[in-house]
């Protein structure tokens, strides 16, 4: 399922594809592992209209997503770490919008 299987969740139901972010503690903040997995599983969802959906929800009643675990950011090194975790984002809506 997943490296994080505590952090994201995922179901297939009437040709729905739900992606949960599942980190209440910190409003569902991504991390870049779930970034990367939430695209991955949004990449092969077929486009011929046997899938109606793709819904990324927060689990729990608090809140969607805070956004990325800013913390994640000391570990950048060079500029081009900041610019390839920037395009972690368009990759997710981009897998989720075909």
């Amino acid at each position: 399922m997943t490296d994080e299987p505590s952090e994201l969740v995922e179901a297939v139901s009437d040709g729905t594809l739900w992606i949960g972010f599942k980190r209440p503690q910190a409003c569902h903040a991504l991390t870049f592992a779930m970034y990367k997995r939430a695209a991955a599983l949004c990449a092969p969802v077929p486009t011929d209209g046997s899938h109606k959906a793709v819904v990324l929800y927060g689990e729990g009643d608090k809140a969607f997503a805070a956004g990325t675990v800013m913390t994640q950011f000391r570990s950048f090194s060079i500029p081009q770490d900041a610019l390839d975790d920037e395009a972690e984002i368009p990759r997710l809506l981009d897998a989720s919008a075909k």
